[in-house]
């Protein structure tokens, strides 16, 4: 019994850091993503406005 106890305490730690590693993840992209998106925006506006 203890051994089942044991097995299931290690699948419930296994499914929390499969979510956190989702999670950061998700957000490295929105981060990173959002940077590219920043400086490409940036350098559009740059060049538009350039005399």
């Amino acid at each position: 019994m203890a051994v089942n106890k044991e097995v299931l305490t290690n699948q419930n730690d296994n499914n929390h850091e499969d979510h956190s590693y989702r999670g950061a993840l998700a957000s490295s992209l929105i981060f990173v993503g959002g940077g590219i998106v920043l400086v490409i925006a940036l350098l559009l506006v740059l060049y538009m406005t350039r005399v």
